[in-house]
């Protein structure tokens, strides 16, 4: 008896042993991959020098274990600290706004809305807090579009998702989610992928170990650490242009697809909150790929879903400046996938034409020298990374070429 309860002891102590030398390898992980600092550390070295984040700790834009696309408490003190002049809203479409566009200060929450109701939580979180002089909003046909919940005003609604504090096991859901393996965790943990690229700090799973994240003035950076690989953005494209690509393109399918009118009219209801806030609203439907365009002339229900949300954007924002179709000069070489997501010059093309249709100050607010500098010298490239984060990977004013058809 005495035999087995040894035996029972040591298989428990082992067991007790294993799971604690596994949860401080974890905890290893998440020191070779700069998450250990807190929340205070990191917002105070992005001001102070700038970093590029992209961390799991704190929520990200494209936190995994979030699974959302809320605004995270990185952003939320990044913008209270920043109290920028101007700042942009909107989906992944926004993150080619950079600082350098404006002589004023700037902070983008580009990322920050999956739909209306997002925008009034912003209001609730931040606007009320430090309204901007001038907030664009990138208007995407997906995000207020689909049927919508709010028939009214949400008041604070949001429900944050936060991935676990306890930092040692949140490697366990990148396992979980297939986007760890074992190979690169041990990796990590040799300490193969450095913190520092030449003075500049990286934060944050996605920052340290694939060089993508957020800069300073919260604008997106991706592909810094290397070319753009052709061979998979071949194979992108080909799935892009398979029929029957843009019905996928909804998640619930175009053919059942409705625009939500109230969704819509709710952005007018935005406006006037952050009208008596004393912030000038300024709407833009950016514009889309003719590739993308194209294609979904080949779908009879695209077409008229599109139709209809154009119209009803129209209808409830009167002074929207709707570019869906005008690419005003470029090409589809300026997006950063050849399809809805535009690059930094396109981005500098759109930010000049709102200048020139809006009624708003924005004129005041942007470098118009600059903007015809990037748009005169780099016609037909995406990014050309000017500035803290482009010179750390020595790529300022590197030509991103995102397809092999732009070269």
């Amino acid at each position: 008896m005495y035999r087995s309860l040894r035996i029972y002891a040591y298989i428990m102590l082992s067991a007790v042993l294993l799971g604690t030398l596994v949860l401080l390898m974890n905890l290893l992980f998440m020191f070779r991959v700069n998450e250990l600092s807190s929340i205070d550390s990191v917002v105070q070295k992005n001001i102070e020098s700038g970093i590029l984040y992209n961390g799991l700790s704190y929520g990200t834009i494209h936190n995994p274990i979030d699974g959302k696309s809320n605004l995270n408490e990185f952003s939320n003190r990044m913008y209270l600290a920043t109290k920028p002049d101007i700042t942009v809203i909107g989906s992944s479409t926004s993150f080619k706004f950079r600082d350098y566009f404006f002589n004023k200060s700037f902070y983008s929450l580009a990322g920050s809305i999956t739909g209306p109701e997002d925008a009034f939580n912003l209001v609730d979180e931040l606007f009320s807090k430090h309204p901007p002089k001038i907030l664009i909003f990138n208007l995407d046909f997906w995000s207020p579009a689909y049927k919508n919940p709010y028939a009214a005003r949400p008041h604070k609604g949001r429900q944050h998702i936060q991935p676990s504090r306890a930092k040692m096991i949140i490697p366990f859901s990148l396992f979980d989610l297939n986007i760890l393996t074992l190979p690169l965790y041990f990796s990590i943990l040799k300490g193969d992928f450095p913190i520092h690229v030449n003075g500049l700090e990286k934060v944050g799973f996605a920052a340290v170990v694939y060089d993508r994240g957020f800069s300073s003035d919260g604008s997106y950076f991706e592909n810094l650490a290397s070319p753009i690989d052709k061979t998979i953005l071949k194979r992108s494209m080909d799935i892009f242009d398979e029929p029957g690509m843009i019905n996928r393109w909804f998640k619930q399918g175009t053919k059942d697809a409705k625009v939500s009118v109230a969704g819509v009219h709710l952005l007018g209801q935005f406006k006037d909150e952050m009208n008596k806030l004393g912030t000038q609203v300024i709407f833009v439907a950016h514009p889309q790929a003719s590739i993308f365009r194209n294609l979904l002339k080949k779908h009879r229900s695209s077409r008229r879903f599109i139709s209809e949300w154009r119209a009803q954007i129209v209808k409830e924002l009167p002074k929207v400046i709707d570019l869906f179709d005008n690419m005003l000069g470029g090409s589809d070489c300026e997006f950063t996938d050849l399809s809805v997501h535009p690059g930094e010059v396109m981005t500098a093309r759109m930010l000049r034409e709102m200048a020139i249709q809006s009624n708003s100050n924005l004129k005041n607010f942007i470098d118009i020298k600059r903007l015809n500098s990037i748009i005169n010298t780099y016609p037909g490239h995406g990014d050309i990374l000017d500035n803290v984060v482009g010179r750390a990977y020595n790529i300022q004013e590197r030509l991103i070429f995102f397809s092999s058809a732009c070269d």
